[in-house]
């Protein structure tokens, strides 16, 4: 018995396939967060397109997420709000759109992680449709 809306024709398949879902461009985290994060007002001190060029610091650690990058653990000692947890979100959002993998944001205590998630974390994917 032929079934009419199976395709037989994997060569069809294929094309229909591949004009619906373009593969991901190999880009750098740094690259991919310039092209597709609004940093939303409220979340930090500088809010709309994300731009290393006002953060020059952070491209080395942002280009760490990557997961060709090779690396496993990461310390980042850098200056009283100086976006050191901007760049963290901006390296898991990177994750969660083109290479998911397991994830644990630790924090303190429950008043502050639900603080965070509420005034930082849920904005950025609010303002960003890549992240949904």
């Amino acid at each position: 018995m032929s079934l009419p809306w199976i395709k037989p024709n994997r060569a069809a398949v294929w094309k229909i396939a591949c004009a619906t879902h373009e593969p991901h461009q190999d880009q750098s985290v740094t690259e991919w967060a310039e092209a597709h994060i609004e940093l939303p007002l409220g979340m930090t001190s500088a809010p709309g397109p994300f731009r290393t060029t006002m953060f020059p610091y952070m491209v080395e650690p942002l280009d760490q997420f990557h997961p060709n990058s090779g690396t496993r653990k990461m310390t980042l000692i850098w200056a009283a709000q100086s976006n050191k947890t901007t760049a963290i979100m901006l390296g898991i959002g990177y994750r969660l759109d083109r290479a998911p993998a397991p994830t644990l944001w630790v924090m303190d205590n429950s008043r502050n992680a639900q603080s965070f998630s509420e005034s930082r974390w849920q904005r950025l994917i609010d303002a960003n449709p890549v992240l949904y």
